[in-house]
C-alpha cells in the first residue's frame, strides 16, 4: 500500500504518499467525494515525499469518521494506492 499512517497525536493525522502528485490528486478526488483532506507538499515535508492531512474535531461523530474512511478506501482503491 503506498499510503501509511504518520506518527501524529490527533487532531491531525497525516497519511504518507510518496509523490505530491498523487497526494494533489488524491486530495481533489476526496473533496469531490465530500472529504476535506489537504495534499502537503515542499517544503513542508521533505523534496518528493506528501502528505495528506486531515483535520478530526470533536464535533465529528462516528458515522462521519466511517463515513470518512469509506471514501479514503473508494478514492485509495480507485487510485491503486490500496489493494
Amino acid at each position: 500500500m503506498a499510503l501509511t499512517l504518520a506518527k501524529a497525536p490527533p487532531p491531525s493525522p497525516r497519511l504518507c504518499s510518496a509523490r505530491a502528485p498523487l497526494a494533489q490528486q488524491f486530495s481533489r478526488e476526496l473533496f469531490e467525494n465530500g472529504v476535506f483532506a489537504m495534499a502537503i507538499g515542499f517544503p513542508t515535508v521533505p523534496r518528493g515525499k506528501a502528505r495528506i492531512r486531515v483535520m478530526i474535531s470533536a464535533a465529528h461523530e462516528k458515522s462521519d469518521l466511517d463515513q470518512g474512511l469509506e471514501i479514503f478506501n473508494k478514492v485509495g482503491k480507485k487510485l491503486g494506492v490500496i489493494s
